[in-house]
């Protein structure tokens, strides 16, 4: 039914031999896509699948199938999600002007795990590692339960949240160095924030709080992009920062 509007999608729901089983994301796929919120959120996905070039995205949708119909007890698509994010930061690249990007193969040695892109700007060679960071264990649990914060005050970022933005960014630089061992490449790290605070009514602070992190604790070497999502509250947010990079959904 939406299959004009949704190209990518229904590509990868015809991967399925029955996209309508319970396992399946697309279950219900068109009955879903007539409300407009939800037809809204999968039109961000396929326009970030949309900006890629036909090998990344025959890339992409390999590494995408063995997830179509998993879900995991928790967390639901959480994986499927995160493997669809690298499209943005795929967007993001190429925005800033980068070329022949494409996406670094999984390596064959045990143990070692390679970045996600790679590519070229102004000549200089280019690798990105792209990271999701999800809600909390305790957030999960409260929105299964239906509990969903609103109108609160603005909500001071917690000490395990930047442990774990740090712990996940030093990862990312590890997998970089993966394949810069001389370090004569520009590193990215681009991260997509899912905040436990579901409606996203205090992202501003918490970006302001990130950007001041960083700002007593710079890095050097590598360039930081947070991906800022359009589809809070129905509304779009331009972030601002000052030590990190933006990319800011349109």
């Amino acid at each position: 039914m939406f299959r004009k509007e949704l190209p990518k999608i229904y590509e990868l729901r015809d991967q399925i031999k029955e996209p309508e089983s319970p396992n399946s994301c697309f279950q219900n796929l068109d009955v879903i896509l007539q409300n407009i919120d939800a037809l809204k959120a999968w039109s961000i996905l396929e326009n970030a699948l949309l900006a890629l070039d036909k090998p990344g995205w025959e890339f992409l949708k390999e590494e995408i199938s063995p997830y179509l119909c998993k879900r995991h007890k928790k967390r639901g698509r959480e994986q499927l999600l995160n493997l669809i994010n690298q499209a943005k930061a795929y967007t993001y690249l190429t925005n800033i002007g980068c070329y022949d990007i494409r996406f670094v193969p999984e390596s064959d040695i045990d143990g070692v795990e390679s970045p996600d892109l790679e590519g070229f700007l102004d000549s200089k060679k280019v690798i990105c590692e792209v990271k999701t960071i999800n809600p909390s264990d305790d957030e999960i649990a409260r929105r299964k339960e239906g509990k969903f914060r609103h109108n609160e005050p603005q909500i001071e970022l917690s000490a395990g949240f930047f442990n774990k933005l740090i712990t996940t960014l030093n990862k990312a630089k590890s997998q970089i160095e993966t394949i810069d061992t001389q370090n004569e490449a520009i590193h990215f790290v681009y991260f997509i924030l899912y905040f436990d605070d579901f409606w996203c009514e205090n992202k501003e602070g918490y970006y302001e709080q990130i950007d001041h992190y960083f700002a007593l604790n710079p890095l050097n070497n590598i360039r930081i992009v947070f991906h800022n999502q359009s589809n809070c509250l129905d509304r779009t947010i331009k972030i601002n920062m000052m030590y990190c990079e933006v990319h800011n959904e349109s």
